[in-house]
C-alpha cells in the first residue's frame, strides 16, 4: 500500500494507541502499516472495530504499573495547558 499523504511506501508493524474510557487512559500495542518515508500510521478497519477488545502486552502492564506506582505520573494536564508548557499554544 502506499501512503495517502506523500505517496511513500508501508511497511507492516506495531504502533502504540491510547484510549480514553473517562478519567481512564489505557495504552494498547496494535498492528498497523506504517509509512517508511513520513511515519503515517494506517489502522485496518477490523483491528479499528476491535480496538477495545485488544489485550495489553508487556510493555503496556509494565507502563500501566509505572503509572499506578509513581507518584509523579499521577498528574494529568489538559490539553490547552500541555500546549501552552511546550510554548505552542495560539489562541486564535
Amino acid at each position: 500500500m502506499k501512503c495517502f499523504i506523500c505517496n511513500g511506501n508501508t511497511t507492516k508493524t506495531t504502533s502504540r494507541y491510547t484510549i480514553r474510557d473517562n478519567n481512564h487512559f489505557n495504552t494498547i500495542t496494535i498492528p498497523c502499516l506504517k509509512c517508511e518515508q513520513c511515519g503515517e500510521c494506517y489502522i485496518d478497519g477490523c483491528t479499528l472495530q476491535n480496538i477495545e477488545s485488544i489485550p495489553p502486552d508487556q510493555w503496556d502492564q509494565k507502563m500501566l504499573k509505572e503509572i499506578q506506582e509513581n507518584p509523579d505520573c499521577k498528574e494529568f494536564v489538559s490539553s490547552e495547558d500541555a500546549l501552552k508548557e511546550l510554548g505552542l499554544y495560539n489562541s486564535h
